[in-house]
Parts: structure tokens; sequence; C-alpha cells
């Protein structure tokens, strides 16, 4: 409970992190596949419930139809910015790991997320307005 008004919060690195450790909030779990730099002692949901993810991500994308030349510039371009120490630490600051995928297992990660999702959306009978 956070502030006592709510039974559940979802927050991400620093504020969860701040909220946990100043007693304000108590971890139960967390929804990446494994626990979290910033919380060791708090499990990952998935230890519990196997296969549970709840990660949440962000990718560059380029327009359909890009040459694979200039995909693969870009994507080269955004590894070296992540290999930059600056980058590193602000990133571990935040509790963010980067994934070093490529175009192909972006693609990969991104359609197994979106079957999770509609199989969960069918299941749980959601229509759209």
């Amino acid at each position: 409970m956070r502030h006592g008004t709510a039974p559940t919060w979802r927050g991400a690195g620093p504020s969860a992190e701040k909220s946990v450790k100043s007693g304000k909030l108590r971890a139960i779990g967390v929804s990446s596949p494994t626990r979290a730099a910033l919380l060791p002692d708090v499990p990952a949901i998935a230890e519990a419930l196997p296969g549970f993810s709840g990660d949440l991500w962000v990718a560059f994308y380029a327009p359909a139809g890009t040459p694979p030349a200039i995909v693969e510039r870009l994507y080269r371009s955004v590894e070296s910015a992540l290999a930059s120490p600056a980058v590193q630490e602000r990133f571990q600051q935040l509790g963010v790991t980067a994934l070093h995928d490529g175009p192909a297992q972006l693609a990969r990660r991104q359609e197994a997320e979106f079957e999770q999702w509609r199989k969960i959306v069918r299941a749980s009978g959601a229509t759209a307005n």
C-alpha cells in the first residue's frame, strides 16, 4: 500500500526502490523475468509463476522498407551509444538493463509479447468500444 490509498502499485526503477527502502511500499515481486538489480531481495513474480513477464521495454524502429544496410547501420550506432561508459552508468542508476537484440531478435520478442497479450485479452473477454 502506497500512501495508504491503493492495495497495489506498479513502479519502476529508482521510484520503486526509494518507496520500498523507505518502508512506504512493501514489494512482493518484480515483473521482470529475473530479480531487479535495484531490489535484489525482492523475488521476480516468475519465481512463483514460471513464464510470467511483465517487463517494460523500449526499441528503436525504422520505417517499413528501410534498406537492410541502413537498419544495420542504425543498429550499430545504437550499440555504440549503449557501450558508452556514461550511458552504462546512467542505466545502472535507473535500474535499466540494455538488451542487445538485433532487428531479427527484436521482431521475435515483439511477436512473442503480442501473442502473450492476445491470449490474455481473449481469455478476459475484453472488447474494444
